[in-house]
């Protein structure tokens, strides 16, 4: 008598090594972003991505191979744009701004006698960085505002 096959069994196996082989599959492409392809992350990644060594009748001064590159990129800009939008019925007459790691309570950002007309907006160039703004009107009241200005960002602060 000859022994039984049991095809069930087998189809069973068959799916559940194509289930753990996708299962180890996706987890592979989940961590591709973080393989090392680029330079010292490993002695063979470095090898790949290190173009080879031009022969020597074509060596180039050692001045030049000092130099960097110059970048294809210009660099970011580190400035920003606090806006001030004056949505009350009166003239704000008093902007003062001092960075967030400054003790000091910031210095006027508007000239003397300047002021921001009732719905106009002006505009301020600050570094990229943290804010400490204040608004409103001399020796009547001031809001004040801690805001974070991203590099070639514009910010809107709103007084009401």
């Amino acid at each position: 008598m000859s022994p039984r096959f049991d095809h069930g069994a087998v189809s069973m196996r068959v799916s559940a090594r194509h289930l753990i082989l996708a299962a180890c599959l996706l987890s592979l492409s989940g961590c591709a972003s973080f393989l090392p392809f680029g330079r010292g992350a490993s002695p063979g990644a470095e090898a790949a991505a290190t173009p080879a060594s031009p022969p020597p009748s074509s060596a180039v001064p050692a001045s030049s191979a000092a130099t960097p590159a110059p970048s294809a990129l210009p660099a970011a800009p580190q400035t920003g744009t606090i806006e001030i939008v004056n949505r009350t019925q009166q003239a704000l007459d008093l902007v003062t701004m001092a960075q967030c790691s400054s003790n000091a309570p910031g210095a006027s950002s508007l000239p003397s006698g300047q002021s921001i007309a009732p719905g106009a907006t002006r505009s301020f160039p600050v570094a990229a960085g943290c804010w400490n703004v204040g608004v409103g009107v001399t020796n009547v009241s001031e809001a004040r505002q801690r805001i974070e200005v991203q590099p070639a960002g514009t910010v809107q602060y709103v007084i009401n």
